[in-house]
């Protein structure tokens, strides 16, 4: 069931990205990695609710942030909302990051908006006295967001963008291989490219580390019945199944998914 939450502040990170601040009545509880369902308008264009990444937990546990991508006609709608405003929310949903119970080093991997869900993982790893080492990619350094909150958080961080001349021929997760071999990384987290994504899956195989990946989907209801937001999962010596991004993920291990 929707509840009602309010906007307490909207802040326009660049020109297609804002962090929206929420405040909810009746306290708010998730874990790093679940999502929510957004909408705030009553009208057929659009219709549905839009599903995101919740950003970061407020310290005071009545709300959360979004950080949003403006690409459409929902998303402009939320990117002009003002303090005051009602936003009707359903969740958290899904499942969320674990972080393994010996940990002392993990990796968070993201390029683009796919670094949403990766400060309220930073922020939960800090607390258990877990160190965290970034590494962030994105189009452009005008699209890169939330790289000096990450980077105040980690123990190392590493951001290359595609504009930068010193790009060519190099990658981010060239960076995570010599991290994880150095530092001894205990748990890797990626979200954002399908090439990252693969890069983490063989990191895993290949190293035993384990790896974690929220997926990205349109999704129509968010809790598994309209059966809109499917992808194939694998197991070792079993067929492959389909699975709902949004009630069994949307975080996965990373070597049960193909992208």
């Amino acid at each position: 069931m929707y509840a009602t939450s309010t906007v307490v502040q909207v802040d326009r990170l660049t020109s297609e990205h804002v962090r929206i601040n929420l405040h909810m009545p009746g306290g708010f509880e998730g874990r790093p990695g679940q999502f929510v369902m957004v909408r705030s308008w009553n009208t057929y264009d659009p219709l549905l609710p839009r599903p995101f990444s919740i950003h970061r937990f407020l310290d005071s546990g009545d709300g959360f942030e979004l950080l949003i991508k403006i690409r459409g006609r929902g998303t402009e709608y939320l990117a002009s909302l003002k303090p005051g405003d009602s936003v009707e929310i359903l969740g958290p949903l899904g499942n969320g990051f674990d972080i393994p119970a010996r940990a002392r080093r993990i990796a968070l991997v993201a390029r683009g908006i796919g670094v949403a869900p990766m400060l309220a993982l930073a922020e939960d790893a800090i607390q258990k006295g877990v160190e965290v080492f970034t590494f962030l990619s994105a189009r452009s350094r005008d699209s890169l967001v939330c790289a000096d909150e990450l980077q105040s958080l980690s123990a190392s961080a590493y951001v290359l963008t595609d504009d930068q001349p010193e790009a060519s021929g190099r990658l981010v997760t060239d960076q995570l291989v010599e991290a994880a071999a150095l530092h001894g990384i205990d748990a890797v987290y990626v979200c954002g490219s399908n090439r990252l994504t693969r890069a983490v899956a063989q990191l895993a195989v290949e190293s035993g580390i384990p790896g974690y990946v929220s997926l990205e989907s349109a999704m129509a209801c968010g809790v598994g019945w309209c059966k809109g937001c499917v992808c194939k999962t694998y197991e070792p010596n079993k067929e492959a199944r389909y699975s709902c991004v949004c009630s069994d993920g949307p975080v996965f291990d990373v070597r049960q998914v193909r992208v």
